[in-house]
């Protein structure tokens, strides 16, 4: 089984990163099967069209040079969605609008890019600034990744050591968000033990992969809050490529501490930047149901484009 995190190794600075223009990121359209109902508009305007910063884009195709085999970016399921308490990706979505939006990105790009023992970087704050697209990288932009790292290292996912004028050391902690070591969740749990233990330990490692075309192209800069929190939670729940995900209703806001308001929203902007379809299924009834019968239906989300990943890649 081939999991894609076992990448060679990354260096500590980023590469020269280019112009400080803006470039449109543009994917073949996706296809709307004739068989799907969609519940929103389709095609949206500028269905698959991102608009970031050309140097950010150089920046993540610098960083995926530089480990080829790292396909994409491991993270636990439970970063997602736990049985007991609130999520990390629910408090950092609530630690604070566009800063907690900040927070997390960071934190999936640094997963992204610690590919390697020990897990972690020394990379400027003008340098994460700019791989995500943030305005005025040098100045402003990298007062927002300082105060978003102040938040990682406060929801304790990442430890940050500092170096008096350099940059400090920011080290990865487990995705759960209670303080322990980080470690690949492949590894964890191809190595787990057999019997109880080793139960605990294989669940608490069941992961999914964020594709690193969503930085390549442009995705993981231009998503909104709501967006991002939905295309992860969609990721988490699939089985594999082309898995479609459906949710209760009622019990989404309990599972994953995230409203009907914010699951709407995101997934309009998933649907507008070509990263899902929409549809609306008909659950029968009973077998051989008429028109005459009451007809209920559900949503079913279908990952597209970048968002996709190769089956064999999540146990």
């Amino acid at each position: 089984m081939d999991h894609t995190d076992n990448p060679e190794a990354s260096g500590d600075s980023f590469a020269p990163t280019g112009a400080p223009s803006t470039a449109e990121s543009a994917w073949p359209a996706a296809v709307t099967p004739a068989s799907l109902e969609l519940t929103w508009p389709w095609p949206p305007a500028r269905t698959g069209r991102v608009s970031v910063p050309v140097a950010s884009l150089q920046t993540a195709r610098d960083v995926e040079a530089r480990a080829p085999r790292r396909l994409a970016a491991p993270v636990r399921k439970l970063f997602v969605r736990r049985e007991d308490g609130v999520p990390p990706l629910a408090g950092l979505y609530a630690s604070g609008g566009r800063s907690g939006i900040v927070a997390l990105k960071l934190y999936l790009t640094i997963v992204w890019r610690c590919s390697t023992a020990p897990y972690e970087t020394s990379a400027p704050a003008r340098g994460w600034a700019s791989l995500l697209g943030l305005e005025d990288p040098a100045g402003r932009g990298a007062r927002r990744v300082a105060a978003a790292l102040k938040t990682l290292a406060a929801h304790q996912l990442v430890q940050v050591t500092s170096r008096g004028g350099q940059s400090p050391v920011v080290a990865l902690l487990d995705e759960s968000g209670d303080g322990s070591d980080y470690t690949l969740p492949s590894t964890a749990y191809a190595r787990a033990p057999t019997g109880r233990g080793g139960d605990e330990v294989r669940a608490r490692s069941r992961y999914f992969l964020l594709p690193g075309r969503l930085w390549t192209e442009g995705h993981m800069q231009s998503l909104a809050g709501p967006g991002l929190v939905m295309l992860l939670i969609l990721l988490a729940e699939q089985g594999g490529q082309g898995v479609p995900v459906w949710f209760s209703t009622e019990s989404f806001p309990a599972r994953y501490r995230i409203s009907h308001k914010t699951r709407a929203a995101g997934t309009q902007q998933l649907i507008a930047q070509g990263l899902l379809l929409l549809e609306r299924q008909s659950l029968a009834a009973r077998p051989y149901a008429s028109d005459l019968d009451a007809r209920r239906y559900r949503n079913v989300y279908h990952l597209q484009g970048a968002a996709r990943t190769r089956a064999e890649q999540t146990p």
